[in-house]
């Protein structure tokens, strides 16, 4: 579902891209991507964040939807007859793309649950730690029992697991060579989304066209989070509110970022939302 979904999301931003200016185009996406995330408000809403309120409850989100179809009448009014009618075919899809996203978090979340439980289960009846055996191959999960190295391989599992961590991506790459900064300099997390550089700013003092940090995100954010050059966020993961808004919204984010709360407004840093790193710029 998910390749589908990728796809699909690309058409409005790709077509917005042909008809104005790259900036401009990237303006009008964020906007009417973020009113399309505030349609999502089915009968999985309180079971995926009951501290999510309804539209109707919060007035920042109800200017989001209301800028949204602002930015829509704009839109249509500088296209010709024939792009208009292409726009008109292609938002509605992108506003099921953005609901259909939100879906696709829910239900995957829901599959991992199911299988943590049955985890638990065999590791109840097999007297082993259910965390080692996350580690088994599927054909192995299928025994009578399990295998006599388990430990040892949920071990060595653990420690291939972790070496990608220890890695450090190259700032930039310059003619093939990697160009490094210092480690002091430089904060991880996970990211989604490319790449950006710009001041930081937070919430209470918020300056549009930065980079956002904050201890976490809720879609009621999305005011903020849309006016955003990148989001950090010390708290959450890739299925989370701030990744999935980041996703929808076409921005970098790094989440989980431990530490991104000392980072000071004004402070100039480099967003890597791909490698999950932000790189303090010390020049």
């Amino acid at each position: 579902m998910a390749p589908s979904l990728s796809r699909a999301s690309k058409l409005l931003p790709d077509f917005l891209a042909k008809q104005f200016p790259a900036a401009q185009a990237e303006r009008f996406t964020a906007r009417l991507y973020a009113g399309a995330t505030l349609g999502f408000e089915g009968p999985l809403l309180i079971s995926w964040d009951v501290a999510d309120p309804p539209i109707e409850a919060a007035p920042d989100r109800r200017r989001v939807a209301i800028d949204s179809q602002t930015v829509e009448t704009q839109v249509l009014a500088q296209l010709g007859r024939m792009e208009r009618r292409a726009f008109k075919a292609l938002y509605p899809i992108a506003r099921q793309v953005a609901t259909l996203a939100e879906h696709d978090d829910v239900y995957f979340a829901r599959a991992q649950l199911g299988i943590r439980r049955a985890l638990a289960r065999l590791a109840a009846d097999w007297h082993a730690d259910e965390n080692d055996l996350a580690f088994l191959a599927p054909d192995d999960l299928r025994n009578s029992g399990p295998p006599r190295d388990l430990v040892e391989r949920a071990a060595n599992a653990r420690r291939l697991r972790e070496q990608p961590r220890r890695l450090r991506p190259p700032f930039q790459i310059v003619d093939g060579q990697a160009l490094y900064r210092p480690t002091s300099g430089s904060l991880s997390g996970r990211g989604v989304g490319g790449r950006a550089h710009g001041p930081v700013t937070h919430a209470a003092s918020f300056v549009p066209g930065a980079v956002l940090v904050a201890s976490t995100l809720l879609p009621t954010m999305a005011p903020l989070v849309s006016r955003s050059l990148a989001v950090i966020t010390e708290h959450g993961g890739l299925l989370g509110h701030g990744a999935a808004l980041a996703r929808d919204l076409g921005i970098p984010c790094v989440v989980g970022c431990a530490g991104a709360g000392a980072l000071l407004d004004g402070e100039i840093v480099w967003v890597d939302g791909d490698a999950g790193v932000v790189l303090r710029d010390q020049r």
